[in-house]
């Protein structure tokens, strides 16, 4: 037996099922609260949301919507809704109206692109969060454009990158992010976890509110030994970027010369002709913490217990002799297994197991990814297989764990 670890936060997506019957239910993840009313379901399903913060995703007016909140994905695809379900999401914006957002409902074609449509979807707002009414499963996505009085929540945060030796320059990144728990989260993982930083200071708010100016952002060392990149000194920010980006990195440069001193450093951002103060960083750092650490292991992930790795060896014998050779190939061709494999499973006399072994092997399913089996089989019409899958699902905590597969749209 073994323990499965699973990431939390590749690609900046976040990902919850879980279990809801006839009588409703709810889920919350990253602050989105999806409410399934009694009555919706004709029988328990395993439903699921994504939420991402993938600036790779298009939204439907790329070009101009503002963005104010994650991507939200609810489903399975194949599911079916007899009344609407609700999808509570926080946004980060002020002198908001409901006349201001447009919320489109997104699909993908069978060319890969996605298209959006404002049907299916209705919406209301307040000060702080969007309450989207749809009885379709769908990918959720808003066109905001700027309005004069507007104001954007966002955090800053700086991180500095660890370096191989001390002789090496150093780069502290200034994030700006939409301020939401999936962001933050998912930037430590990223930049300090997997790229092995430093969080140098925990991150502060800020309100802006122009569109076309820009706020110069400076860095200052008390230790002539690192000292800012000539003519780097001060970087201008455009604040288009931050109204259409969900996040934005500013790169500062310290050349080092030979530094061997505990230093501090001071960064801010001082704007308009009173120079008011919309950030300002004071920072002490100790030369120990500037070299790279490899042992640094993320806390961003979910190890699943070996009972429920049990019961999904089980869950696989029991559906291998279920499977003959027909259905097994036309899983194979599913899953877009290689034609020689799945020439193999249908010439095997055990074509289940076959299958079901090259599906995990190749990370095609695990007893956290097994969503995907399920819809086959039941598009395939093979209820009794399914049935078999939601059972377990139901039956393992699994399906109430967050985890975060790749984001497919």
């Amino acid at each position: 037996m073994f323990s499965e670890r699973l990431p939390l936060f590749p690609g900046s997506n976040l990902y919850r099922e879980q279990y809801i019957d006839q009588q409703g239910g709810d889920m919350l993840i990253a602050g989105v609260n999806l409410i399934v009313p009694p009555g919706a379901l004709q029988t328990g399903r395993i439903i699921s949301i994504t939420v991402s913060a993938d600036s790779a995703i298009q939204g439907p007016i790329s070009k101009e919507s503002l963005r104010l909140t994650p991507f939200v994905k609810f489903g399975p695809e194949n599911l079916t809704l007899q009344k609407p379900v609700t999808l509570i999401i926080l946004h980060c914006a002020l002198a908001l109206s409901n006349c201001d957002v447009d919320v489109y409902s997104g699909a993908l074609q069978p060319d890969k692109t996605l298209k959006w449509s404002l049907e299916n979807v209705t919406c209301s707002m307040n000060a702080h969060q969007l309450e989207v009414k749809t009885q379709k499963p769908c990918l959720l996505g808003l066109h905001v454009p700027y309005k004069p009085k507007m104001k954007k929540r966002l955090c800053v945060i700086p991180i500095m990158k660890r370096v191989s030796n001390l002789e090496d320059d150093l780069t502290v990144s200034l994030w700006f992010y939409n301020d939401d728990k999936l962001e933050y989260d998912s930037l430590i993982n990223e930049e300090v976890y997997n790229q092995r930083g430093i969080e140098l200071h925990k991150p502060i708010s800020i309100l802006i509110e122009s569109w076309t100016s820009s706020v110069p952002v400076t860095i200052t060392s008390n230790n002539i030994q690192c000292t800012p990149h000539p003519g780097l000194k001060k970087v201008d920010v455009d604040m288009e970027t931050l109204w259409l980006q969900n996040r934005h990195e500013v790169a500062l440069l310290l050349q080092n010369k030979g530094i061997r001193d505990d230093f501090s450093l001071e960064i801010e951002s001082k704007y308009g002709i009173l120079r008011k103060v919309l950030f300002q960083f004071h920072i002490q750092l100790k030369v120990e913490r500037l070299l790279r650490n490899d042992q640094i292991v993320s806390p961003f992930q979910h190890i699943i217990p070996e009972y429920i790795i049990g019961s999904y060896h089980h869950l696989k014998q029991n559906l291998s002799t279920r499977l003959d050779a027909d259905q097994s190939i036309q899983l194979a061709n599913v899953f877009q297994l290689h034609q020689d494999v799945v020439a193999n499973i249908g010439k095997h006399r055990s074509p289940g197991p076959i299958l079901l072994e090259t599906l995990t092997k190749t990370s095609k399913i695990s007893p956290a990814n097994i969503s995907a089996l399920e819809n086959a089989l039941t598009e395939q019409g093979n209820e009794e297989c399914a049935e078999l899958i939601r059972y377990f699902r139901k039956e393992n905590p699994v399906v109430e764990a967050t985890m975060c597969p790749k984001m497919s749209i």
